[in-house]
């Protein structure tokens, strides 16, 4: 190693070894992760806060708390058409040649999150191209963000593990070199009941593992229904049937439960809201769920199912659901406690199953009793599983290490962590043999 390799190496080892003890009192100072408890909604490119008038949303501008790189970007067609959508007004584009611009969150280490980038291009930059690009959480690529429609909105939602005091979400380009934007990000803290007999604990057995929303849908439903009826600001996108019988509850979903022989619903977080079970989709014959994904994954689904009819009983409605890759079907009834279990009163059923294209869910009736109401369907949640974990961020003292440089140079448009999932083109890592990236010169 030459003379002014060494004197750098010396310098970085120097930096690294008085910062450790800074991690330490980071880790242990009060206050410091009061700022992240609970959700934060991000309106990318707006230059204030605001309360939306419709959704009671807080927004909160992106730059500079979360970003310092990317241009703010306007948004004329937004209004006229999504009028409920206030985020969808303004952008942040990123015309800059960088591979990646990454916004920093604050987060407490081995929690939860559910993280959510959401894109409404709008046409707001008047191209001719719909673009193209990456979505990458701390150093593992999670999405290709792409449009069929500059007038549809699209978004890619994860659950994810935090893995130290700050969580990346960045945008990447491709091989197509268009330029990347977002409109909005959701941030949400998963506390600890959200775990509570809840679907998202069967989903997150192992950590390292990350989950993709695919269809989160509200059986019945007439319009989306989001925050503030789900607390998370989750998407459920409402479902109507050609052949089905649409049925509204009369009254709170929580006084028909209570009629129900299995419990009454809590409320506990992580529950679908009221307002989605409030609706469901039901039918005399069969009833088929497709959906047209057309690849292979795994992929873990809950389906919800709760009686609405005031007048019914434990022998009202028995129906089976088939779904591929089961063993046999299972046979549900709104009053008993199913094959499965109990979840907070709405039963439900899980499958942890490879995914081929054009799978579909089968509901039908049992022939072999009287059973006078047909299959019922109130709710459904589908998650892609990630099949690798997610990959290592920077060793965690030479990434401080890097950011106390790039403070005292004023680097600020350097984002994201320096090493993955590109580095930045003035250092150098390597990985050890767990594959956890660290830094070898500058």
């Amino acid at each position: 190693m030459d003379k002014p390799k060494r004197i750098w190496k010396a310098m970085l080892t120097l930096l690294i070894a008085v910062l450790g003890a800074l991690v330490c009192t980071l880790s242990s100072a009060p206050g410091v992760w009061a700022q992240i408890q609970g959700s934060v909604f991000v309106d990318c490119g707006s230059m204030a806060s605001y309360v939306d008038g419709i959704t009671n949303i807080s927004w909160v501008p992106d730059a500079p708390q979360y970003i310092t790189t990317g241009v703010n970007g306007y948004v004329p067609s937004a209004p006229s058409i999504y009028p409920n959508f206030s985020e969808f007004t303004t952008v942040r584009y990123f015309p800059d040649t960088r591979a990646k611009n990454c916004y920093s969150f604050p987060v407490m280490p081995n929690s939860t999150y559910l993280i959510r980038g959401t894109f409404f291009h709008g046409n707001y930059d008047n191209g001719a191209t719909l673009p193209s690009f990456q979505m990458a959480i701390d150093g593992t690529i999670v999405a290709k963000v792409t449009f069929d429609n500059a007038a549809i909105f699209v978004y890619h939602e994860f659950m994810v593990a935090s893995v130290s005091n700050v969580t990346f979400l960045c945008l990447l380009r491709d091989s197509s070199n268009s330029v990347p934007f977002i409109s909005a990000i959701s941030f949400s803290f998963l506390p600890a009941d959200f775990f509570d007999s809840s679907v998202y604990a069967f989903l997150y057995g192992t950590r390292s593992i990350y989950f993709e929303t695919k269809y989160r849908l509200n059986f019945g439903g007439d319009g989306l229904v989001r925050y503030p009826d789900d607390e998370f600001d989750r998407y459920w996108f409402p479902i109507q049937g050609s052949n089905s019988t649409f049925i509204q509850s009369t009254s709170p979903f929580q006084s028909l439960v209570a009629r129900k022989t299995v419990g009454i619903y809590n409320g506990l977080s992580g529950s679908p809201p009221a307002t989605v079970l409030d609706t469901a989709l039901t039918s005399s014959g069969n009833r088929t769920i497709t959906f047209p994904d057309d690849y292979s994954y795994l992929y873990i689904l809950s389906f919800y199912y709760a009686e609405l009819n005031s007048t019914a009983n434990a022998s009202s409605r028995n129906f089976y659901l088939e779904a591929p890759g089961t063993v046999g079907d299972y046979l549900l009834n709104p009053y008993s406690n199913g094959f499965d279990f109990v979840f907070n009163a709405i039963d439900m059923v899980l499958w942890d199953l490879l995914y081929t294209p054009g799978t579909e869910i089968v509901l039908y009736p049992d022939q072999t009793v009287s059973s006078p109401l047909g299959p019922i369907a109130n709710a459904l949640e589908f998650w892609q599983m990630s099949t690798n974990s997610m990959a290592p961020v920077t060793e965690n003292q030479d990434a401080i290490a890097i950011e106390e440089i790039k403070s005292s140079m004023n680097l600020t448009d350097w984002t994201g962590d320096p090493c993955v999932p590109v580095p930045y083109p003035w250092v150098t890592c390597s990985t050890d043999s767990n594959f956890v990236p660290s830094i070898t010169a500058l």
